[in-house]
């Protein structure tokens, strides 16, 4: 039996969905048959805007799913994102009162003995938190960021919900590329992350990390006062991109700083903000963000595939596209290259080829890395915040040098991890033939006139090791100077890096030496 709870916010859901003239969506019947024939909704055009304005309805737990899918091109076409990246998530702040229980209950202390003083009234609330203006004891002044109460019971109510939902689409549409379930599934842990606020708190010392000496400033973060409920950092102030005309600093060189600063997280990190336009800049011309809580983590070898498809995207390459999605057709494969083959790339918008080659593919069953769309739409909103600051801002120069980094990299890691793996089997490979040799000896008799032999055969492994060893060895130099003299980086003699060029005359100085040295002993 349904709770009566549950039942009425049933009732409450499927009267805003019809409201909103989606109501055709909750009748199995209806619905099956619908998938028969096309589908018709009245005002098909304004099904974005309809959708948008059904969640805000719904509340937090559908405002916050809409935002997650407002930065998966690979779930939903790009005007559903443009829509949903409206939905906004301020709402109305709570009592001081409320909020001064709520730290109460979470620290275990009063505020008159956490802060000298606490500013009721809140610098900013929304769905979720709230964020206060306070100084510690010792003078510092922080923001105190609380999450609101009842707010985590709210959204996990409704998310059961969505689960209903995702498993009613689920079994009409028996397909297979956007499992609703888990995409439902996907919401959840990323609003239980959301939800404790130490996860911010390790972002916010992750950043720290990477950019120690950088243009991203991270404000410092107070550990003994921050739990699950609360985040405690230090107060700072800026101005937001539509405002730096008051500043004097450079609009060229702030989209510089931003672009460098996003690449850096996404291509050497692995670690990237998923919002770059929600920044704050520093009177300093130093960028930080409002918020820390949406960050996406990417593991070295989804990196390289990332790196593959972005590439296959801005090259308008159907062949290293297909080579890293899913296709779940393989007579699709030929009608897609033609798609994609299609496409006129002329005035070096990234994000309007990345949307366009989404929109073109989408039309066949196919399946693109999540992790690849929240990175490509990271990307569009880059290269739109750097034109908003700068109209002369072009991100495809600014990425093609991350890429190539990547790539060199990559390179010498998998050289260093092949000459790594020779190295071991031939270090290992005189022990392990004394092993045999030792077992033929004491086991079998007559295998002892092979003694001799094999002791001068292991010698000879011995020294073909240590000569094939010295070979990998400068092989590995040459390789390495030769990738570094590429990549053009570090201090320049006659415009080749001057580490390179060393290296390289090295290695060649040592090979001349191991030739002359096996040519002299007759061994060649």
């Amino acid at each position: 039996m349904i709770p009566a709870e549950k039942l009425k916010r049933y009732k409450e859901i499927r009267s805003i969905v019809k409201k909103y003239g989606f109501g055709i969506f909750l009748e199995r019947r209806k619905f099956k048959r619908s998938l028969k024939r096309p589908l018709r909704i009245e005002n098909y055009d304004s099904i974005p805007l309809r959708l948008r304005s059904m969640m805000e309805e719904l509340g937090p737990a559908f405002i916050k799913m809409g935002q997650m899918l407002s930065r998966r091109p690979d779930i939903i076409p790009f005007k559903f994102i443009e829509e949903f990246e409206k939905l906004k998530d301020e709402a109305e702040p709570l009592d001081g009162k409320e909020i001064k229980e709520v730290i109460r209950k979470a620290s275990g202390k009063d505020l008159e003995d956490l802060f000298l003083y606490f500013e009721e009234k809140p610098i900013y609330s929304c769905l979720i938190y709230q964020k206060h203006k306070a100084k510690l004891k010792n003078g510092k002044e922080v923001v105190v960021k609380v999450k609101r109460p009842e707010i985590e019971k709210t959204i996990s109510t409704d998310i059961q919900t969505l689960y209903d939902i995702a498993r009613f689409i689920e079994e009409s549409l028996k397909q297979e590329i956007y499992q609703p379930l888990r995409i439902v599934e996907e919401f959840e842990k990323s609003i239980k992350r959301e939800f404790d606020l130490r996860m911010e708190l390790r972002n916010m010392e992750k950043f720290s990390r990477n950019f120690e000496d950088g243009d991203l400033y991270i404000p410092d973060v107070f550990k003994e006062f921050t739990n699950e409920n609360i985040l405690v950092y230090g107060y700072f102030e800026g101005i937001k991109i539509d405002e730096i005309e008051k500043t004097g600093l450079s609009r060229k060189e702030i989209a510089e700083k931003l672009a460098d600063i996003t690449l850096k997280q996404i291509f050497t990190d692995g670690f990237f903000h998923c919002n770059p336009a929600n920044i704050i800049i520093l009177p300093d011309g130093k960028i930080s963000y409002l918020d820390f809580g949406i960050a996406e983590e990417i593991c070295e070898e989804r990196k390289r595939k990332i790196i593959s498809l972005l590439e296959g995207f801005l090259e308008t390459d159907p062949d290293k596209i297909l080579k890293n999605i899913e296709i779940k057709e393989e007579k699709d494969k030929d009608a897609i290259k033609r798609e994609i083959s299609e496409i006129f790339y002329e005035d070096g918008r990234i994000g309007k080829i990345i949307e366009e080659i989404y929109e073109r593919i989408r039309k066949f069953k196919v399946k693109i890395p999540a992790d690849f769309s929240i990175v490509a739409k990271t990307l569009i909103d880059l290269e739109k915040t750097g034109l908003i600051i700068d109209p002369e801002f072009n991100l495809e120069k600014k990425i093609r040098p991350f890429i190539e980094e990547s790539k060199i990299s990559y390179l010498i890691d998998g050289f260093k991890r092949g000459i790594s793996n020779i190295y071991l089997f031939l270090k290992s490979a005189p022990k392990t033939f004394n092993t045999i040799f030792e077992y033929f000896k004491k086991g079998y008799s007559n295998f002892v006139f092979l003694d001799k032999r094999l002791e001068n055969l292991t010698s000879t492994i011995n020294k073909s090791t240590n000569r094939i060893s010295f070979a990998l060895v400068v092989s590995a130099l040459l390789v390495s100077s030769s990738l570094i003299i590429i990549s053009g980086k570090g201090p320049l003699i006659m415009g080749l890096p001057a580490f390179g060029i060393f290296t390289f005359l090295i290695s060649v100085i040592l090979g001349i030496c191991f030739i002359i040295g096996i040519i002299r002993g007759g061994k060649l």
